[in-house]
């Protein structure tokens, strides 16, 4: 195997095994508190803090040690001015939104197929994990680490390559570590356009702060609008308070997201790049990243716990 062919397979078999250390974590911490007291398995809020334990703050040391055994590159650091960060906060907006409606359109065909709908995990943790444990895991601790492990230690090691490869590999890996349809697509937008902003800033702190921003809207604002959303559906009445909280929401993502639609046609035309980033240029982009053993068995893993994600709520 050449050696960038093998550069590319190390790192998929780091998050290969940053995958299998969150399965077995989530196995045996789960066993414990079964053991433990098994009325806890049953308490959404709870589970949601257990599943931090196991997903993010245990690994995230492990796959650190793994990943500085492979040479890293500094990033020049440039400052992003507020205009700047609320465009991008509403490119983020947008992406989400036409990430969301692919999801949904994907879903919705399989269960068809399938003859049953496939659930939303996500939706399912945070309508059910209360305002606390949104806040803390979903809205500040996710995306601190998750940006640690798919943008600056993985972009950090892989922009020799150039942004381009950096960018796609930071969004296909992302995708992938959700685990579920739902939100693989818009993990994927989300993460390539998380990746640019952090070559061009060199900061990571830009990318945790929008990457916050729109957890906070999907699992804390939400909590709040959902309700009477799905009220005015049924053609209830609802109090002036949530009308007003209702139109105040549909205004902000609304305006957010065309805004977003406008600014990301200039954005993307403005992040290509010149190719002077680049130390390495590969012959064949497509096989030496991907058609490796390490990535292989990181997609074939994460392909089947997307699989089982489905054929478990078929069987429910």
């Amino acid at each position: 195997m050449e050696a960038n062919r093998r550069f590319f397979s190390k790192i998929g078999f780091n998050y290969f095994a940053l995958g299998i250390i969150v399965l077995v974590l989530n196995l045996f911490i789960g066993l414990f508190i079964s053991i433990i007291n098994p009325n806890l398995l049953s308490n959404q809020t709870m589970m949601t803090f257990f599943s931090a334990i196991w997903t993010y703050l245990l690994p995230l040391p492990i796959f650190i040690y793994i990943m500085r055994k492979t040479e890293a590159k500094t990033l020049e650091k440039h400052k992003m001015t507020v205009k700047t960060f609320v465009i991008c906060i509403s490119i983020t907006m947008f992406l989400m939104w036409i990430g969301n409606i692919m999801g949904v359109i994907i879903t919705s065909g399989i269960g068809s197929l399938i003859q049953h709908e496939v659930a939303n995990p996500i939706n399912d943790v945070i309508n059910n994990s209360g305002l606390v444990a949104n806040l803390i895991i979903i809205t500040t601790i996710a995306p601190i680490f998750e940006e640690l492990i798919f943008r600056k230690l993985l972009i950090d090691r892989t922009i020799k390559y150039g942004g381009t490869i950096s960018v796609l590999l930071s969004g296909l890996l992302f995708a992938f570590f959700h685990g579920n349809l739902n939100q693989f697509f818009y993990a994927f937008l989300l993460g390539g356009f998380f990746a640019i902003i952090y070559i061009k800033t060199g900061q990571i702190k830009y990318t945790i702060g929008l990457h916050m921003i729109i957890n906070f809207i999907g699992s804390v604002v939400s909590l709040f609008v959902s309700q009477p959303l799905m009220d005015l559906a049924n053609g209830s009445v609802i109090s002036p308070t949530s009308t007003f909280g209702v139109i105040l929401y549909i205004l902000i993502t609304l305006g957010l997201t065309v805004m977003g639609l406008i600014y990301s046609i200039k954005y993307f035309d403005k992040s290509r790049f010149d190719g002077s980033e680049k130390e390495i240029i590969l012959k064949n982009p497509v096989s030496t990243i991907l058609l490796n053993p390490g990535i292989i068995c990181f997609i074939l893993l994460m392909s089947y716990t997307i699989f089982t994600s489905i054929a478990g709520v078929r069987q429910n």
